[in-house]
C-alpha cells in the first residue's frame, strides 16, 4: 500500500498506515458510500452492520474531502483527506481552522498543528464525544480514507 499517514490534531499523533492491512471485504463495504459521496459531492450514509448506528456525513471537493462520523447527530470526529496537491493548501486551512475552533471551544489551548508533508494524508480531530468508538474508529477513518481515494482514482491501495 502507498504511504497514507493518519495524523490526529489534538494528540499530535502520527501514525504511517503504509504497512497494516485493510480487508479487502471492509474496502468493499465503504466503496459505494464513497463513491456516492464523490459523484454527489455531498453524502451522508449509515455504515455497514455492526455500526448502523453510525453516520459518516462527507464533503467532495476534487481530491480532497471532509468527513464526519457522527452517533445520532452528534460528532465524534471530524477528518479531512488529500491525494493530490491540486487542493491540498485549501483543504488544510479550512480543516486547521475547524480544529482551532473546536478546541477554543472546549476551552483547550490548542497547539499549531502542521500539514503532513507527503500525500495522501488523512488528518483527524476526535472530540470528546468519541467514547466507546474509540476502540475502532481509527480504523474506520483509514478504512474510509482509502475507499475515497480508490474511488476518485480508481487504483486499489489494500
Amino acid at each position: 500500500m502507498p504511504q497514507l499517514l493518519h495524523y490526529t490534531l489534538n494528540t499530535d499523533n502520527t501514525f504511517d498506515c503504509s504497512n497494516k492491512q485493510y480487508q479487502p471485504e471492509t474496502l468493499k463495504l465503504l466503496h459505494p458510500i464513497a463513491a456516492r459521496a464523490i459523484l454527489e459531492g455531498k453524502a451522508e450514509d449509515p455504515l455497514p452492520h455492526p455500526f448502523n448506528d453510525y453516520t459518516v456525513n462527507t464533503t467532495v471537493e476534487g481530491e480532497c474531502a471532509m468527513f464526519d462520523v457522527r452517533e445520532s447527530s452528534i460528532t465524534l470526529t471530524s477528518n479531512a483527506v488529500v491525494w493530490s496537491t491540486t487542493k491540498q493548501e485549501l483543504c488544510w486551512e479550512l480543516f486547521e481552522d475547524l480544529y482551532l475552533k473546536v478546541m477554543r471551544e472546549s476551552g483547550t489551548i490548542p497547539r499549531t498543528p502542521y500539514r503532513p508533508n507527503t500525500l495522501p494524508w488523512l488528518a483527524t480531530i476526535t472530540m470528546p464525544t468519541l467514547g466507546a468508538a474509540a476502540s475502532w474508529m481509527a480504523d474506520f477513518e483509514q478504512c474510509f480514507a482509502i475507499a475515497l481515494i480508490e474511488a476518485s482514482t480508481g487504483k486499489s491501495y489494500a
